[in-house]
């Protein structure tokens, strides 16, 4: 789970500099990303901010269906594990935008 946060920071900064060298970078990531989340070792709490991160790049990617799929996962996985300030970082950072 260790390596899942340094990717996810990895993402993160692709991201910020979406380059299209930068953007291809974050696709593979984002990759590595989604498998980390089908472990089942991934607590609540790495879990929302890994669907955060692939929120950001679905949306700055341009695919909708994943994010509008992760929309309504990550306030889900924050209510049942009881973490409120992820959920109001999402809340903040999302809810604002189309």
């Amino acid at each position: 789970m260790l390596r899942a946060g340094i990717v996810r920071r990895l993402v993160d900064v692709h991201l910020f500099h979406a380059t299209p060298r930068s953007m291809r970078a974050a696709a593979r990531h984002a990759d590595d990303l989604r498998s980390a989340l089908a472990l089942t070792g991934a607590g609540p709490l790495r879990r929302t901010q890994i669907l955060r991160t692939l929120l950001r790049h679905a949306r700055v990617s341009g695919d909708e269906t994943t994010a509008s799929a992760l929309l309504t996962e990550c306030p889900r996985v924050t209510g049942e594990a009881g973490l409120r300030h992820q959920r109001e970082k999402f809340t903040g950072e999302f809810a604002r935008r189309p």
